[in-house]
């Protein structure tokens, strides 16, 4: 009976030793994902910042189209509003913006620039997020003990100030390099 215990013991060693050092030498698609996932740490939120006010005089372009689209959407709201600075004493013309019901659903939180007391303060509104999609390839160079894992990403989770901020593909294309140690593939820094 102990001869069989012991036996099976070092049978189990034999095994397990063989099954560790024979997978640490293979990257698999699976392991190469696992492992960009953890460096990552995916899903990786991607957020825009609003200006919560605009002086009129200046306002314009492609970033008074955004804004308009917001507003269309009905994500956030615009107020003409005159005020005086008495720093410069006169009065200005600005664009306060406000976020809707709508539009708050998608707030991150609210910075503000100290150094700008009359446009500091911006609202961070999520766009989407960026996921790990699928493993494409795995190209391994024995001779130097290295692989590229080439691999996708996808926003995921789009709102609607990513679908009109955002007007790049929905698949991101990435690359990894991996480098073999004597204890099973890292990834290269």
């Amino acid at each position: 009976m102990r001869t069989t215990i012991k036996l099976s013991i070092v049978f189990l060693f034999s095994i397990s030793f063989f099954l560790l050092s024979s997978c640490s030498k293979d990257l698999s698609r699976d392991k190469a994902k696992q492992m960009i996932i953890q460096k990552y740490n995916f899903p990786l939120l991607k957020t825009i910042n609003i200006d919560a006010r605009h002086r009129y005089e200046y306002f314009g372009g492609s970033e008074m189209v955004q804004l308009n689209n917001f507003v269309s959407l009905g994500l956030v709201t615009q107020k003409k509003v005159n005020e005086y600075i008495p720093s410069v004493g006169a009065a200005w013309d600005f664009i306060d913006v406000s976020l809707t019901e709508e539009g708050k659903k998608y707030f991150v939180n609210e910075i503000q620039d100290n150094s700008d007391d009359l446009y500091g303060r911006k609202y961070v509104v999520k766009a989407y997020e960026i996921d790990f999609d699928e493993i494409t390839g795995i190209e391994i160079q024995e001779q130097s003990k290295k692989a590229r894992v080439l691999y996708t990403l996808k926003k995921v989770n789009v709102t609607p100030f990513g679908n009109l901020n955002e007007k790049s593909s929905t698949e991101l294309n990435q690359v990894e390099s991996f480098t073999l140690f004597d204890d099973g593939w890292r990834i290269s820094n």
